[in-house]
């Protein structure tokens, strides 16, 4: 089937989508803008106010490009369908990569914890507790995790796991990272999280 070059009309209340061929160069910093570099925008202009200096732009929230640095003309049906289909392919290869990423995060946590379980196992059924360390030393030293002791809480295993935590908590108000929470604010001990609570009820007698 053979398609002819006209103008890609938009459908019932769709944009007409755009081609912009460059027709200057930029500075390369705010504006990348290169003279022939083709780009693809909907026939929609943004509402104004633009960002102070800004060219009036056309496109969406999620791409537009500027009347000022581009010459625009409909697209052709080919043009638009071979546009459509690379956003698509690129959709789809984004996609197929998270999916790849996600397995490949689950099958190490995965090993991660198996390897914790034959430590315990070592530990409990085994050997012992130092070679049930093994385990855990292997699993580290290969990749280079071993922490070092002159790091911050390198010899404080409690601290360093605070610390060192995908998700720390806020830090104790004497500085040092925290293990528990209450009311948004974190402590680093018992003592602290009492001396805290202890101030806020003396607050709230005195208001």
């Amino acid at each position: 089937m053979t398609t002819t070059p006209e103008a890609a009309g938009p459908a019932a209340g769709a944009s007409q989508l755009l081609k912009g061929i460059g027709k200057i160069d930029g500075d390369g910093f705010k504006d990348t803008t290169r003279k022939g570099e083709v780009v693809f925008v909907y026939a929609r202009p943004l509402p104004e106010p633009y960002a102070p200096g800004q060219y009036p732009r056309v496109g969406n929230t999620g791409y537009s490009a500027s009347t000022q640095q581009y010459d625009f003309a409909p697209a052709t049906v080919d043009e638009a369908r071979e546009h459509i289909e690379a956003r698509l392919a690129a959709a789809a290869d984004e996609l197929a990569r998270a999916k790849k990423l996600t397995n490949d995060l689950g099958k190490i946590i995965h090993d991660m914890t198996v390897a914790q379980q034959a430590a315990w196992i070592e530990w409990q059924h085994g050997k012992g507790a130092d070679a049930a360390m093994t385990w855990i030393h292997n699993g580290l030293a290969g990749p280079g995790f071993i922490p070092d002791e002159d790091e911050p809480y390198g010899k404080e295993a409690q601290a360093w796991y605070d610390a060192n935590r995908a998700d720390p908590f806020p830090t104790c108000f004497c500085g040092r990272p925290s293990n528990s929470l209450w009311m948004g604010k974190g402590f680093c001990s018992s003592a602290h999280y009492e001396q805290h609570r202890a101030e806020v009820e003396a607050q709230k007698k005195e208001g």
